[in-house]
């Protein structure tokens, strides 16, 4: 293989490390450390002009051949671009026109980064950015209250305008934004409770959606009053009706998470193996042949681990592993020649990490990662 045929593909491969090592001006010793012939032409000045011709701009040029680097390193730069046009000085009016193509100071950076690292030197930046959108505000205090007016309560600005709200709380201007809001009903009283649970169809609802009265009903002994109203929910769970509203369910699973309180009683009150009676076993009851016979699906441990957990875990806790394992190969002993061997497979140490962890972990733990990545790039 060629040097440049090497170097093409390196390119393709990992453009950002061909990148790094042409900005650092090593692409010829590696190419000399590998062996490669012809070895790349080492740049003189020379072959610096002459290289310099075949282009029309010095971006074309940077580009296209490492012949510009060259140059830039040994300060013939000036020299070699002489034919070339020379980079518009912009002012300050240039500027000012490019800019008013975007709305936004981010997109003018990105999209034409020559005219706005220009006027950044040259302080220019807010007269050129007066008709873009301002995206990140500086909360004062006059700012945080008039953002604060267009909301009713402390909790709905919280939610709707985080940013001004934290402002405010980090600053201690929160008392002085919050004047014209709402004040929260800070201790539930019997009245207000009951006009609040006139809200709600239902005692669950009642407590998803207003949990302070809720729990202040409970706590005060005025719950039965408040609820009066509500729907009246099944409260007292008689085995029929467990056993009817477990037939809905397939699985214990899906009762259990559907019909959590029918579910609960069962359970609580013994009937729940009579209540299953007729759903779906999900779960196996893991023995010793039955644990041997799932493992030999598997030609290793971790793959016996990640698609039959269940199978696995069983094994290692009634001490029969090693006897549901004895047809998968053991665990590889990684020595250090064992890992420098199974690293020269990879290119990287990112590569290495995502293909043979094992090793990776190995030479890491043990300190040989130094040894293990030497021809890497």
């Amino acid at each position: 293989m060629t040097a440049r045929k090497f170097l093409k593909i390196v390119k393709e491969r990992d453009p950002q490390a061909y990148k790094l090592a042409k900005t650092r001006g090593i692409l010829n010793s590696l190419c000399e450390k590998l062996g490669l012939i012809p070895f790349l032409k080492k740049w003189t000045k020379e072959t610096c002009v002459a290289d310099a011709k075949k282009y029309k701009t010095r971006v074309e040029w940077n580009a296209g051949s490492a012949g510009y680097n060259a140059a830039r390193k040994n300060n013939w730069l000036d020299e070699c671009c002489k034919h070339m046009p020379k980079i518009n000085h912009w002012t300050k009016e240039d500027c000012i026109a490019d800019a008013k193509k975007y709305k936004t100071r981010s997109e003018w950076r990105k999209k034409s980064g020559t005219f706005y690292n220009m006027a950044e030197r040259n302080d220019w930046l807010d007269e050129c950015c007066q008709h873009m959108l301002i995206l990140r505000i500086k909360w004062t205090k006059e700012i945080c209250i008039a953002d604060a007016q267009k909301y009713k309560t402390h909790n709905e600005w919280a939610k709707k305008s985080p940013n001004a709200y934290s402002a405010a709380n980090r600053n201690n201007w929160l008392k002085e934004c919050r004047q014209h809001m709402k004040l929260r009903i800070l201790k539930w009283t019997k009245e207000a409770c009951v006009a609040d649970a006139l809200k709600y169809k239902t005692r669950n609802d009642w407590n998803i959606k207003s949990s302070g009265a809720y729990s202040a009903a409970k706590r005060n002994g005025w719950f039965k009053e408040c609820c009066k109203h509500m729907v009246q929910m099944i409260e007292h769970w008689t085995l029929e009706v467990c056993m009817i509203d477990a037939l809905k369910y397939k699985t214990r699973n899906d009762c259990n998470i559907k019909s959590n309180n029918a579910y609960s009683a069962a359970k609580r009150n013994g009937w729940f193996e009579e209540c299953c009676k007729h759903m779906v076993q999900m779960r196996e009851h893991w023995t010793l042949e039955v644990c041997m016979i799932d493992a030999l699906k598997y030609k290793t441990r971790d793959e016996w681990r990640r698609k039959s957990s269940g199978a696995y875990y069983a094994a290692k806790r009634h001490g029969w592993f090693e006897e549901c394992c004895k047809h998968m190969p053991k665990r590889n002993e990684w020595s250090k020649e064992n890992c420098i061997n199974d690293a020269k497979k990879y290119n990287t140490p990112g590569e290495w990490q995502n293909k043979s962890e094992s090793a990776y972990k190995a030479a890491r733990k043990n300190g040989w990662m130094k040894e293990c990545r030497k021809h890497m790039k």
